[in-house]
């Protein structure tokens, strides 16, 4: 596990490597066809992912001033899984 001084590092790190693909991603979907049905959502998906990597990337530098805040890992997954076999299901 890592320790609370890596932390920082590895958010760092992270966000760092997901914005690349992020990039590519919005990319590859302002040449799809405007008229795609799911377009907006997916725009919304990636708006959100990048919001989330901002975050983690402005919590990175850390002070130490942030608290612990506990977090229920498998129910946050499980959630990101349904929405995502949603999106599957409704493209047929």
């Amino acid at each position: 596990m890592a320790s609370l001084a890596a932390k920082p590092a590895l958010l760092a790190e992270i966000s760092h490597d997901v914005r690349r693909p992020l990039m590519r991603t919005r990319l590859a979907l302002a040449m799809l066809p405007e008229e795609l049905p799911d377009r907006a959502e997916m725009e919304r998906d990636i708006g959100e992912t990048e919001r989330l990597t901002k975050l983690y990337s402005e919590f990175a530098p850390g002070k130490g001033e942030e608290q612990p805040v506990a977090m229920n890992v498998p129910l946050l997954t499980s959630i990101a899984w349904d929405r995502g076999n949603e999106i599957v299901a409704r493209r047929g």
